[in-house]
């Protein structure tokens, strides 16, 4: 998979919190692991249902890491504005995606930047 389908999957992402149908697609079956635990994909589905769309993201040097066979990680560095808080978010992303038939995402780190 190219470096551009993995960041358009993971801008999907951004554009498609609270989109449980969305997420159901693209999270693995098994246990995935995120930035603070491990989930199993109800409990990812559960979380994401209350999740607030982001008002703008942006994606910053991304870059492809081929980890052979059906695995390919993404990373980058993401800002992004949220009506909720209206706060600048800014984080480093690592994202490892599997191919069982499609795609789907199995480890997402965000490593927030501090900004001080």
């Amino acid at each position: 998979m190219s470096l551009s389908d993995l960041l358009e999957i993971g801008a999907s992402f951004w554009r498609s919190a609270g989109d449980e149908d969305f997420h159901e697609e693209h999270f693995a079956e098994r246990n995935v692991v995120l930035s603070t635990c491990v989930l199993d994909k109800r409990s990812v589905l559960a979380t994401v249902s209350d999740a607030q769309p982001w008002d703008r993201f942006d994606i910053h040097d991304p870059s492809l890491i081929e980890l052979g066979g059906k695995v390919e990680a993404a990373t980058s560095r993401a800002t992004g504005r949220c009506d909720e808080n209206n706060d600048e978010y800014e984080a480093n992303i690592l994202s490892v995606y599997e191919n069982e038939g499609d795609w789907q995402l199995v480890l997402h780190q965000q490593t927030t930047v501090d900004r001080s």
